[in-house]
């Protein structure tokens, strides 16, 4: 009878790659692409931020430019020029005519009906305050 080699024999079928070392590879590129993601992600709503950032200083300027005109429009000397180019002739009212009124000084009376003559009156009601 003849010996039988007892030497391990090795099988030659291919590579061998241990599983908790492939599993190791993926995780760590796995958090790579990960990575690389969120930065180009961050790039991205940067751009954006940026962007809409431009278009709120342009609508602020703008609402600038509105506002000053609006105030050049309401000037006396606007209203004057406004006023004959429509053919409207007016005049300021002299100062003894102009009434002027501070908030504490306008008293309304109560709310009244009269049924024969038909008037009524509003009521200013103010809510009480302890300050």
């Amino acid at each position: 009878m003849a010996r039988r080699n007892r030497k391990k024999r090795r099988r030659q079928d291919g590579f061998v790659f241990p599983a908790p070392f492939a599993g190791l590879v993926v995780l760590i590129s796995s958090l790579a692409l990960v990575y690389v993601w969120l930065g180009c992600r961050c790039e991205a709503l940067g751009r954006e931020l940026r962007a809409l950032e431009e278009v709120q200083s342009e609508a602020r300027k703008q609402q600038a430019n509105e506002a000053f005109k609006w105030a050049r429009k309401k000037s006396p000397q606007s209203i004057e020029k406004a006023l004959r180019r429509c053919g409207v002739t007016m005049v300021w009212p002299h100062g003894r005519r102009i009434v002027r009124l501070r908030a504490e000084d306008v008293r309304m009376p109560p709310v009244e009906y009269y049924p024969e003559d038909g008037q009524q009156y509003a009521k200013l009601d103010r809510v009480v305050r302890h300050e």
